[in-house]
């Protein structure tokens, strides 16, 4: 296949931003919710100024103040998150004692990639996740594309074609590294983590590439490297991911008297449409890494066989807006406040868990996954006082009092095969620590079986992922329970 095939000058791919129709009566996105807030985690670009942000992380706070969108940058390498006696969280900047309010139904974070440089860093965007907040990218997503090996992995097994790519253990194994990667020179050697052309070296001799090796790991004897097959070719392509949908794509060119090509180096760009293929492959290879925002870079051989280079989950947005005149940064503004396109971080429970009723006490509940009805709670006995629109049951020996929000007919299939009415009341549940205020529960007599059922909708909302071989992955058995065994 000729390189020219792969550019189509005329093709018309789906955009993201253009199925956001702007109001421009009201000025907000339709279909858009303008009800969130923004947190944009950051480092500081010049340590000793507190003034200084990178350049995407200032462009996100002017969008975000020309749209009325409360937005707080955080400096995540001296932030904290404290929970309030209200159970409310706030995250901090250092000096900072009121903090901005973080809420899993009105907060969303744009992550940067400088957070990736710190673990201690990684965790705070841990915690944020903890929190049900949507993060673009994860902490997963983030670490998949910081270690190049493992960005490598994932396309394998997915088949997506990437240069053949060999761990560099040591001088005595480069050999077996080198027959690996085709045996032939140039090769690239690449230092595991690493961004825009820092860490990627070129060696066209044996000579050249023991002498960078050695260099490398004279200044750090425990820096990772990988060998990697060299693509010849005058220029790569960074193509932009927006929620699956490629927004922008853009040509960059090899620098004269380098083999790289990134903009940050002074490559000159230019816009330009990619076919469908090419398409695919970049939106393949962003899903593959999970990531909801991704700038994919992708190399064409001489015979137009396309490799992908590396994939970025902290794109820089100066190139790409400069070659295709694009927002960028609004795109992504607009795609995060949109609560359509929320993708949170779901974490491993049991089947069963400990739960504590509000006002009611400690019991054991299932995670029932095929559930998308309501969540039942048990009850011996009820009776419903339809003038007061209350309800009076029991549970354990106990009698409780709730206004009912309505009464539903539940068909009880199997072997008994009617339909009996049920109170639906509110009831506030505490679950890892964290309060979900009026949740839906219809009432039972559930005796001899799972006191508590939880639904779908109660697992969407605490962001959890159920292991059916499993019980109190995340907490523990109540204490009455533990007696009677």
């Amino acid at each position: 296949m000729r390189l020219d095939d792969y550019i189509e000058d005329n093709s018309s791919l789906p955009d993201t931003y253009s199925r956001l129709k702007y109001n421009k009566k009201k000025g907000i996105n339709e279909g858009v919710s303008n009800n969130v807030n923004v947190i944009v985690l950051t480092n500081r670009r010049d340590e000793a100024s507190d003034n200084k942000l990178f350049r995407t992380a200032k462009r996100i706070e002017e969008i975000c103040s020309s749209k009325k969108i409360k937005c707080y940058t955080v400096f995540a390498e001296n932030a904290h998150i404290i929970r309030n006696d209200d159970e409310t969280r706030t995250i901090h900047n250092a000096g900072d004692n009121k903090g901005f309010e973080i809420d899993s139904d009105k907060t969303v974070a744009i992550i940067r990639g400088s957070v990736s440089r710190y673990m201690s860093t990684l965790d705070l965007v841990s915690q944020i996740e903890k929190a049900n907040i949507c993060c673009i990218n994860s902490r997963n997503t983030i670490e998949t594309c910081s270690d190049k090996y493992r960005t490598v992995l994932r396309l394998a097994d997915s088949a997506i074609p990437s240069p053949k790519t060999s761990l560099v253990q040591d001088i005595e194994t480069l050999e077996y590294s080198f027959d690996v990667v085709g045996s032939n020179f140039p090769v690239i050697v690449k230092t595991l983590t690493g961004s825009k052309g820092v860490g990627v070296f070129y060696a066209e001799s044996w000579k050249s590439l023991k002498s960078v090796l050695q260099a490398i790991w004279k200044i750090n004897e425990d820096e990772e490297l990988l060998l990697q097959q060299y693509i010849e070719s005058e220029y790569d392509l960074r193509v932009h991911i927006l929620g699956n949908e490629v927004v922008a794509s853009m040509k960059r060119h090899v620098l004269k008297n380098d083999f790289r090509s990134n903009f940050s180096l002074g490559s000159k760009v230019e816009s330009i449409k990619i076919s469908k293929e090419l398409a695919d492959i970049a939106i393949r290879s962003a899903k593959i890494v999970g990531a909801q925002w991704a700038g994919v870079d992708i190399m064409l051989d001489k015979k137009g066989n396309p490799y992908i280079i590396e994939i970025n989950s902290s794109p820089g947005t100066e190139g790409i807006e400069k070659a295709t005149k694009k927002n960028i940064v609004e795109m992504v503004i607009d795609y995060a406040i949109d609560k359509d396109n929320w993708v949170k971080t779901a974490f491993e429970c049991g089947f069963r868990e400990t739960v504590e009723i509000v006002g009611v006490g400690e019991r054991v509940a299932k995670f029932d996954t095929g559930n998308a009805s309501l969540c039942v709670m048990h009850s011996n006995e009820y009776t419903i006082d339809e003038k007061k629109k209350i309800v009076k049951w029991t549970n354990n020996g106990k009698t409780y009092t709730n206004d009912y929000k309505t009464i539903k007919d539940v068909h009880v299939g199997g072997l008994r095969d009617y339909t009996e009415e049920r109170p639906v009341i509110e009831l506030d549940v505490i679950f890892d620590g964290v309060v979900y205020k009026e949740i839906d529960f219809a009432l039972d007599d559930r005796t001899g079986r799972s006191e508590i059922l939880l639904n779908r909708k109660f697992m969407r909302k605490s962001c959890v992922m159920v292991n059916p071989s499993k019980v109190f992955v995340v907490t523990t058995k109540p204490e009455e329970i533990k007696k009677k065994k």
